[in-house]
């Protein structure tokens, strides 16, 4: 299915007032990538890509021994590579939005399925349109749709792909070409700059087999790798009193088929990305863009007894790449902890846009904080949908983290001690307590909630599919 937004709304009066946060963005430039050696004057082309349930740990300048990131680790070793970048949530609805209009979750209160970002919020894309840039926007998440309010300032935003309740996913190829096409079909002149706006799903779940890609099963999995993914998806159902849970139950040899089959799109996902990016450098479009990169969240593998997303604050889930290539800017890697929330904020000031008052989140710093002691905020609002809700809050720092359970208990994790996050301790850490407080009383919080989206029979199905809701 294919819609197209509206002509952009947003008007100079606004801008004061609203906000605009720039997006994840999921490859940098390298390689065989041509950037220009001096920082050029605005305005040029932005990209902001997203990798949907990319995990940190599968990408080889994270650390990752894999080999399943060739062309990312190429982009990254000519960018600033964000070694701490933490998602405001741990799921796609509020986390976009969040990059979008520059607040977190709770501010902007798209929390829950069938809500929608407000028509009274400035997004990113209608401050990037005032300021005379085209905004373009395409996803494969049906979560994100046109008529939830993620269309609001873009000219064109579409949400690509045949999707059924087998194939909820449509395949990041149809991005590529979606967006080649585009930028084929301008007038050769006058050219405005582009804002583009790209989620690819690829690497979120149900995860698909690739010939020649995914590791060969082992015939002691039992089970075929659809069943296995409707597994990871539905889990089991326990019912309690007005709540149902899940819980899945998986032995070793499948929990590793299903990191083989998730692996597999990791990789297939990089080779969607380096054809991208050849396609872009063909049309001139990377020569003095800014490129920003990261994931709206991680992905559970089984180490928190957990699988899919939505369900914890725990690092698999929040954990996220942050990779920014700009014209002039020496590669480094900046270890102090970020909220990918701030990359809008950030945008602004690299190509010279007043950054609006309704922007609540602090810019991505260009460097390393002065003292390690910076907390990042990450929150996980019960969505109505969602059946396993581990953690409300989360403050990590560079050697701790504190999480707030679904059930108002205090953990804290030492982070060198406990890297797994295996073993939260109950500690009511009177600093870590007192600097959440001050962060969740510094959240502006909505005056009404975000407005229901009336969702048709066909966009339900591809949602209950691809995990979001629950199947019948």
């Amino acid at each position: 299915m294919s819609r197209q937004a509206t002509p952009a709304r947003a008007a100079a009066s606004r801008i004061g007032r609203r906000a605009a946060v720039v997006a994840v963005v999921v490859a940098l430039g390298a390689g065989a990538l041509l950037w220009h050696s001096g920082r050029p004057a605005a305005p040029r082309n932005v990209l902001v890509l997203a990798i949907d349930s990319q995990r940190t740990d599968r990408i080889g300048t994270y650390g990752s021994t894999r080999g399943l990131t060739p062309f990312l680790d190429e982009l990254a070793a000519r960018g600033v590579v964000y070694e701490q970048a933490y998602a405001p949530s741990s799921w796609t609805l509020p986390t976009v939005a969040s990059l979008f209009v520059g607040k977190y979750p709770s501010a902007h209160g798209a929390t829950r399925f069938f809500t929608s970002v407000r028509a009274e919020e400035t997004t990113l894309a209608e401050v990037m349109a005032a300021h005379g840039y085209t905004t373009w926007g395409l996803t494969t998440n049906s979560v994100i749709q046109p008529n939830a309010g993620f269309a609001q300032g873009f000219e064109r935003y579409e949400m690509l792909g045949e999707l059924t309740m087998r194939n909820p996913k449509a395949d990041g190829g149809l991005i590529n070409d979606q967006l080649l096409r585009w930028l084929d079909e301008e007038p050769a002149a006058p050219q405005r700059p582009h804002f583009v706006y790209l989620h690819y799903m690829d690497v979120h779940a149900p995860y698909r087999p690739h010939e020649g890609i995914t590791a060969a099963r082992d015939d002691a999995v039992g089970i075929a790798d659809d069943d296995l993914n409707v597994r990871v998806l539905t889990g089991s159902r326990v019912k309690e009193p007005d709540l149902q849970k899940r819980t899945w139950d998986f032995n070793d040899v499948q929990v590793a088929r299903i990191a083989d089959l998730y692996d597999g799109e990791v990789r297939y996902q990089d080779d969607v990305l380096r054809r991208l990016f050849a396609g872009l450098e063909e049309r001139g479009f990377l020569d003095n863009a800014l490129v920003i990169v990261t994931a709206d969240h991680g992905e559970e593998l089984g180490v928190h007894h957990t699988f899919y997303h939505g369900t914890s604050l725990f690092d698999p889930a929040i954990h996220v790449p942050l990779i920014i290539h700009d014209a002039g800017a020496a590669p480094r890697r900046i270890a102090t902890p970020v909220q990918i929330a701030g990359i809008g904020a950030l945008i602004f000031a690299r190509i010279g846009i007043e950054r609006p008052s309704s922007f609540h989140i602090d810019p991505v710093p260009d460097a390393e904080a002065p003292t390690r002691d910076t907390l990042v905020y990450s929150e996980l609002v019960e969505s109505g949908q969602i059946y396993v809700w581990q953690h409300k809050q989360a403050l990590t720092g560079a050697t701790t983290k504190l999480l707030v359970t679904s059930d108002d208990q205090y953990l804290t994790i030492d982070r060198a001690a406990d890297p797994d996050e295996l073993a939260p301790r109950a500690d009511d850490s009177a600093p870590l307590r007192a600097a959440l407080e001050q962060t969740v009383a510094s959240i502006n919080q909505p005056h009404e909630p975000a407005p229901v989206v009336e969702l048709d029979a066909a966009t339900q199905e591809r949602l209950r599919a691809a995990g979001y809701l629950e199947h019948e």
